[in-house]
């Protein structure tokens, strides 16, 4: 399946040293296309501060997410509202100063990490852990607030990650919850595959 374009909006308070992260189009079906996407994601975010919009095509979002992780120094979500959240910050360094930015997710995954046990920790994780995504989103009902419902989520979910082979993540959720649970979630498997209605997509391995 070939996704189209997702262009993010820049938002004209947006500081000039942030990179508003645009996924190219991309052929899920086709190697070298998923190879060219990572590619040009990577030199988007490479050594800067990436803002990814809610509003991306959610398998290209995630695509888009894994390809800057390691090159990034800080990740935020620009939700459909214009809220800016912090994914994460690899270099705390100041936040942009010309408008808030909710930390409160990445303070909640800081906090849950340190009691994630990471798929190196263990001499032999389980050989692979499917989670749906839907169903968990799902149970999580005790706020309408796309980031406090998130943190919930992450909370939620936790206790149900255990060091694994390759950790598959199945279903649609709202882009926010995707890409933090995707952060969080990163160390406890070598191989971490996203399955939605595109297809199944590698992210991490």
């Amino acid at each position: 399946m070939t996704l189209p374009n997702a262009q993010s909006v820049a938002s004209p308070m947006v500081a000039a040293e942030y990179t508003l992260v645009s996924p190219p189009g991309i052929n899920l079906h086709d190697p070298q296309s998923v190879r060219d996407f990572r590619t040009q994601v990577t030199l988007q975010a490479q050594g800067d501060p990436a803002i990814f919009d809610a509003r991306t095509p959610q398998t290209a979002l995630a695509l888009a997410f894994a390809a800057a992780y390691e090159v990034a120094t800080q990740a935020l979500m620009r939700l459909e509202d214009g809220r800016l959240v912090l994914l994460f910050d690899h270099e705390t360094r100041e936040l942009m100063p010309s408008e808030e930015v909710d930390e409160t997710v990445w303070a909640e995954i800081l906090k849950l990490k340190n009691k994630i046990v990471t798929a190196q920790d263990v001499a032999m994780p389980i050989p692979e852990l499917s989670i749906d995504l839907a169903a968990a989103w799902s149970r999580v009902k005790e706020s309408n607030d796309i980031v406090v419902r998130t943190k919930l989520f992450l909370k939620a979910l936790a206790p149900a990650l255990s060091p694994c082979a390759t950790l598959r993540l199945r279903g649609d959720i709202p882009a926010l919850a995707l890409l933090a649970l995707l952060y969080l979630v990163r160390p406890s498997a070598y191989t971490v595959e996203y399955v939605d209605v595109s297809g199944n997509v590698t992210l991490f391995t």
